[in-house]
């Protein structure tokens, strides 16, 4: 299974759910990509072990941007994780997007 693909991800928050798109891009044990969305597009930088993959971006909030440490895991149906951020832990939900 490939952890590289895009991911339509929501992201539950105490202000309510954020919805992303999570792009994954595999080289050996480091990962990069991209986290889009409607306001930003940030670059990930993080590392795979297995089909468990961490990361760090940012995520925009009402409040701004925020820094954010990623984990989770990758399955071939979606992702499903946590983002660290400030203020606690956000619970990740997503479904990888088919390839075209």
């Amino acid at each position: 299974m490939s952890i590289d693909g895009y991911f339509d991800i929501n992201i539950k928050t105490p202000l309510g759910e954020k919805f992303a798109t999570l792009h994954l891009i595999s080289a050996g044990n480091d990962l990069t990509g991209e986290f889009i969305t409607t306001k930003a597009t940030f670059p990930i930088n993080g590392s795979i072990n297995g089909n468990q993959i961490t990361f760090t971006t940012q995520i925009s909030i009402s409040m701004g941007e925020i820094n954010a440490q990623i984990s989770g895991e990758v399955t071939e149906e979606g992702f499903s994780g946590e983002a660290k951020v400030l203020f606690g832990k956000l619970p990740i939900q997503g479904t990888r997007k088919p390839q075209i």
